[in-house]
């Protein structure tokens, strides 16, 4: 009897087990797929963070997810902290550093190919203005470097000059720029400048900054007095008015010389370089005697 009582016992506390082993595989089995049921967005499994969409991971994906008030970087369903780029995300690109949007980022990234200036952690298309980056100052227009221009940017108050994209602040030189040109010399437009600058082989006129097509003047440079007509120096001779004064200008240059010199079909006397107004008298000019009478050659 007693044996009998052991068995039936024995029998009892296996079937207990294997119930409860029933039950237990049946809680976890049905713990899992709940669970994957209701995965939505990212996970920290292991060593990795994972994307999930309908319970599943988003193997295929590459895009931004929102996080504890931080953007990650999603790259084929995981957060790749490695990652340094540009993404689109909503209409926008946003910049990307070790894996999230660094939204403090002012700055140019390349992608594709092309650089782009990023503003407060997304490009800025509508971007014409200066960067620095990696010493040298980058022309962007359209929110992307243009290598090709070659013009004047404004830029924390001063105009500068850029070439082939970026700021040359070894030039001193003319850019054409709305329609005037103006006055470069250090990369940066000098608008109190008032001057002569040479461009493709003539010299150039400045003044205020810029070029004035409309001067017609006397304008000292290196040492000398240059003749300007029509902004430009013209090697010619002539009369210029300057101050007030009639000067003589032969070959372009301020010349001090006594002579006679032929303006506006008028011939007159010249006496230091200057016209020779209270001059009444005789003058020789290339082998002849001519009578001046109030600083006019009458014939």
């Amino acid at each position: 009897m007693e044996k009998m009582r052991k068995l039936i016992l024995s029998s009892f506390c296996f079937g207990l087990v294997l119930f409860a082993t029933f039950v237990v595989c049946n809680l976890t089995k049905t713990t899992k797929v709940m669970a994957a049921e209701g995965k939505s967005g990212l996970y920290h499994e292991e060593n990795s963070w994972n994307y999930y969409e309908n319970g599943k991971i988003a193997a295929n994906k590459t895009t931004l997810v929102k996080y504890n008030g931080s953007w990650w970087y999603v790259e084929n369903g995981k957060v790749n902290f490695g990652k340094t780029t540009l993404c689109k995300y909503n209409g926008s690109w946003w910049y990307v550093k070790h894996g999230k949007i660094d939204f403090s980022a002012t700055r140019l990234t390349m992608y594709n190919g092309s650089w782009w200036y990023v503003k407060n952690g997304k490009i800025d298309f509508s971007a014409t203005t200066l960067c620095k980056y990696n010493g040298s100052w980058w022309y962007v227009k359209n929110g992307k470097i243009d290598f090709s221009a070659t013009t004047l940017c404004k830029y924390n108050g001063s105009w500068w000059y850029v070439q082939g994209g970026k700021v040359n602040f070894n030039a001193a030189t003319l850019c054409k720029y709305n329609g005037s040109w103006f006055y470069v010399s250090g990369g940066q437009v000098r608008f109190n400048a008032t001057g002569l600058c040479k461009y493709n082989g003539s010299w150039w006129y400045v003044q205020g900054g810029k070029v004035n097509f409309g001067a017609t003047t006397l304008c000292k440079y290196n040492g000398n007095w240059f003749y300007v007509q029509g902004g430009v120096v013209k090697f010619k001779t002539t009369l210029c008015k300057y101050n007030g004064t009639w000067w003589y200008v032969k070959n372009g240059v301020l010349n001090t010389s006594t002579t006679l010199c032929k303006y506006n079909n008028t011939w007159f006397a010249v006496s230091g370089g200057k016209v020779a107004w209270g001059y009444t008298g005789n003058m020789k000019y290339n082998g002849g005697t001519f009578k001046v009478v109030n600083g006019i050659v009458r014939f």
